[in-house]
């Protein structure tokens, strides 16, 4: 083999390389790529700006949920990272991004947002209230599972985290005192409420 054809080899070597590691990193990134980017398609101005909110709290959500759980370790560190993340998010933050009649695809909210809008006003500010408790309460440490009862006496879990809300805001009950992991559970409730009853169902 000539020094020509050697050079020829060596050129289409180095030129497969290439385009092999551009096809291998283009693929790698559409697998990495956040599959919530797919529901955003199509989405722009105040639609656009409040999904990438809810994306963020709900990954601030997953974090707090992985300790409560069990999966991560728990870290009060992390806590007022991710409360502190959903408490600058609650509120005035998303109740502005919902202008009356901003229903264009591929909004998820429901018309009747607007007809009980002081019930999504109330619970954006209670968003607020219990993720700055939550905030406080990090050093708490959580209570242990096995003592929780989810329906004693007939009560439910929503039940009870409202009467704890109730009080809170009534100031009979300190949620900054309590185990954390109970005031998460208020946040989650708070969370489902607003979900259930201003989201479309997926």
């Amino acid at each position: 083999m000539n020094i020509l054809n050697i050079f020829k080899l060596s050129i289409l070597y180095k030129n497969t390389i290439s385009c092999g590691t551009v096809l291998v990193v283009f693929c790698t990134l559409s697998l990495l790529a956040p599959q919530v980017v797919l529901s955003h398609v199509g989405a722009t101005g105040v639609v656009k700006h409040r999904m990438d909110l809810m994306d963020k709290l709900k990954k601030e959500m997953k974090s707090l949920s992985s300790m409560y759980k069990g999966d991560k370790q728990y870290d009060p560190h992390l806590v007022r990272h991710a409360s502190d993340i959903i408490n600058s998010h609650s509120g005035n933050t998303i109740t502005k991004l919902f202008p009356e009649g901003s229903l264009s695809e591929p909004s998820e909210a429901k018309a009747n947002i607007w007809q009980q809008w002081d019930y999504f006003v109330e619970l954006a500010e209670q968003q607020h209230s219990i993720s700055h408790a939550l905030f406080s309460a990090a050093n708490n440490a959580p209570e242990d599972p096995s003592l929780k009862t989810s329906n004693m006496m007939g009560v439910t879990t929503n039940m009870m985290s409202g009467n704890l809300l109730k009080d809170s805001i009534d100031n009979k009950v300190d949620l900054a005192t309590l185990p954390s992991n109970q005031v998460f559970k208020l946040l989650i409730d708070n969370c489902s409420s607003c979900h259930t009853r201003f989201r479309v169902a997926d």
